[in-house]
């Protein structure tokens, strides 16, 4: 049997970038258990303010003591989302990694994005392509060191431009899947899975939010178009609730949300921020 160091070195490098990328997105947006209730509404908030900085602390679960915090800023022009940059710090080990985002449009429409994340060991780029029928997207390819890593193909939307239908393929290891999306209010409020490959059982997922604007409005959707559960937490109008997080609330939106592993603060163009 034979084997291939540029290969096996290829996929080390991978490995290296998805694990920054996920710590950002999973970090900052993501958890899956949501509650069943909404906060009173505040309406002072306006729409064309924007999220300027996320600032989170990763806890250890043992001690509560901050393992590494993660900060990422956010560079906007006209309404349109333009840059991001976040900075992964492990103050214990004198670690630092960094993940730069830049978004390129024609007209209103994101057509590329292009990251690269930089650690100690490595420089990874990941390309991300899209295409519109229109306004509306259709299609959506990630290509990362050359190879097509994921592809989405949207099939309908719902008559308020909402995703309704689409497909996923993962590339490596062969993965096909349909979704089918709900929406109320501006709000993913659930989401069906049909495992195509391999095949498997359907799975339901259901949301709930606050009725407080998104801290994530205005973000593309060539943001979380790769997964519906990025789009419960990043493309609904609302704040996507969580079973055991604390959320604080400041003009008219959320500022900090908190649990057991992690403290996450927000900053927006108003000067609106829970960062203590």
């Amino acid at each position: 049997m034979t084997f291939d160091n540029n290969l096996n070195f290829k996929n080390m490098k991978k490995s290296i970038f998805r694990f920054l990328t996920a710590i950002v997105v999973c970090g900052l947006a993501m958890t899956l258990f949501t509650q069943c209730h909404r906060e009173e509404e505040d309406d002072t908030a306006t729409d064309n303010v924007r999220l300027t900085q996320i600032y989170a602390e990763n806890l250890s679960p043992a001690s509560a003591d901050i393992m590494f915090t993660t900060t990422k800023d956010f560079v906007w022009e006209n309404g349109l989302l333009k840059n991001d940059h976040a900075t992964v710090s492990t103050p214990s080990l004198g670690i630092i990694n960094t993940i730069e985002t830049n978004y390129y449009y024609s007209g209103n429409n994101c057509i590329e994005i292009h990251t690269t994340a930089t650690s100690a060991s490595s420089n990874d780029d990941i390309h991300k392509y899209f295409t519109y029928n229109g306004e509306r997207m259709t299609k959506a390819v990630e290509i990362e060191d050359g190879d097509t890593i994921r592809i989405v193909t949207i099939h309908s939307y719902t008559d308020d431009g909402h995703v309704k239908s689409m497909t996923f393929q993962g590339i490596d290891p062969g993965i096909i899947t349909d979704y089918e999306l709900t929406w109320e209010n501006g709000d993913l409020t659930k989401y069906r899975v049909h495992h195509v490959v391999p095949s498997a059982e359907d799975e339901t997922y259901a949301y709930s939010y606050d009725n407080y604007p998104s801290v994530y409005t205005g973000v593309p959707l060539v943001d979380y178009i790769f997964a519906p559960n990025d789009m419960a937490f990043r493309g609904s109008k609302h704040n996507c609730l969580t079973d055991g997080e604390e959320n604080t609330y400041a003009n008219g939106r959320l500022v900090a949300v908190k649990n057991s592993s992690m403290n996450r603060y927000y900053t927006f163009s108003d000067g609106t921020t829970g960062r203590p």
